[in-house]
C-alpha cells in the first residue's frame, strides 16, 4: 500500500508541476499580447515565450518519463496484488494433507542387528478441495542425527502417482499401514532412538506445483515420560501397548 500511494503521489506531483509551467507560460504570452507591439517589446516578448516554451518542453518530457515510470510502477504493484490474493485464494480453498503415526500388532522386533516396526500412517485432507494422486513413502532411522538430511532426499525423490496414488476428498482420511525396517544395522550399541520419516506427496486443482507433506516421529519404549526411554539394542521385541509415538523435527508442509 505505502509504494502505491508513492507512485500515485508522484504521478499528481509530476503533473501538478507540468500543469503549472504550462499555464505561466500561457500567461506570460498574454500578458505580453497585452503590451504595445514595438520591435524591441516584440523581441523581448518573443525571447521570453521561447524560453517559457522551452522549459515547459522539457518538463512535459520529464513528466512523460515520470508518468511512464509511475504507471509501469503502479502496474508492478497491481501484479503483486493480485499474486497475492490468488495465492491466498490457493491457500484458503486447496487441499491440506496431514499424517499422525499409529503402531501395528506386531509392534517393534529387532533381529539379526535391525529393527522392524509395523506401523499405520493416517493420512487425512483437512483442506477444501480433493488431493489427488496422494502418494507415500516411508524410511526407517535409528540414528536421529540423520534425520534433516534423509528426510529432505526422500521428500524431493517423492512425487505423486495418478497410477497408484489415492485420491483424498476434504475432512477423509486413509490408512496406510507398512512394514518400515532400519536402512542400517544397529550393531552392538547398547541403546537406540529409532525415527520414522516419510513424505506424503500429492497434487491439489488449483495449480500444477508438487505439493508435500514431510514428517518424523521418534518411537521410544514406555517409561512414564512424554517421550519414552531409547529402545534396547539387545531386545527382541517390543509389543504395541509398550510404544510411544512423538513427533519429531524436520517435517514441513509446502
Amino acid at each position: 500500500m505505502r509504494k502505491t500511494a508513492l507512485w500515485i503521489s508522484l504521478a499528481l506531483f509530476v503533473g501538478a508541476a507540468v500543469g503549472a509551467c504550462g499555464l505561466y507560460a500561457y500567461l506570460t504570452h498574454v500578458q505580453h499580447l497585452a503590451i504595445p507591439h514595438t520591435k524591441e517589446t516584440t523581441d523581448g516578448a518573443l525571447a521570453e515565450y521561447t524560453l517559457w516554451l522551452t522549459i515547459f518542453t522539457g518538463a512535459l518530457a520529464f513528466a512523460t518519463v515520470g508518468l511512464g515510470a509511475a504507471t509501469l510502477g503502479l502496474y508492478l504493484t497491481g501484479e503483486k496484488q493480485v499474486e497475492i490474493t490468488r495465492q491466498a485464494l490457493i491457500g484458503d480453498q486447496r487441499a491440506w494433507i496431514v499424517t499422525s503415526l499409529e503402531i501395528g500388532p506386531t509392534g517393534l522386533k529387532i533381529a539379526k542387528g535391525y529393527m522392524e516396526l509395523d506401523v499405520r500412517l493416517k493420512v487425512t485432507n483437512i483442506g477444501r478441495s480433493p488431493a489427488v494422486g496422494a502418494h507415500t513413502d516411508i524410511m526407517f532411522l535409528n540414528d536421529i542425527s540423520e534425520v534433516s538430511d534423509k528426510l529432505k532426499e526422500l521428500a524431493y525423490k517423492n512425487k505423486p502417482s495418478h497410477d497408484h496414488g489415492l485420491p483424498v476428498a476434504p475432512n477423509d482420511y486413509y490408512y496406510r499401514p507398512w512394514g518400515a525396517t532400519t536402512q542400517n544395522s544397529i550393531g552392538v550399541r547398547v541403546h537406540e532412538s529409532p525415527i520414522l520419516i516419510g513424505c506424503v506427496s500429492y497434487h491439489i486443482l488449483q495449480d500444477k506445483q508438487i505439493h508435500r507433506t514431510a514428517f518424523a516421529y521418534h518411537i521410544g519404549k514406555k517409561d512414564g515420560s512424554d517421550w519414552g526411554a531409547m529402545i534396547p539394542a539387545k531386545a527382541d521385541f517390543i509389543a504395541l501397548e509398550d510404544l510411544t509415538v512423538s513427533p519429531w523435527s524436520g517435517g514441513f508442509i509446502s
